[in-house]
């Protein structure tokens, strides 16, 4: 099984996981699906326009589990 790798997305100040290859965000007190996107578009730098784009993939930065955790208890 692949590893779960956690986000903090900046810009919208919410926590984001990967679970494989499948992207969730945390909301409302639950892992829910990332339908919209928002975290895949900001590891892959997507504005709207293009991939790449530095400061959408400055907005998502990797943190620890535990990290993610004190981020969803506040």
């Amino acid at each position: 099984m692949d590893k779960t790798r956690y986000y903090y997305i900046s810009d919208l100040k919410v926590v984001g996981k990967l679970e494989g290859h499948v992207p969730y965000i945390f909301q409302d007190g639950d892992w829910l699906v990332d339908n919209g996107n928002k975290l895949m578009d900001r590891l892959m730098g997507y504005d709207g326009d293009s991939i790449g784009c530095t400061d959408m993939l400055l907005r998502a930065e990797g943190i620890s589990e535990e990290e993610a955790i004190k981020y969803i208890e506040r």
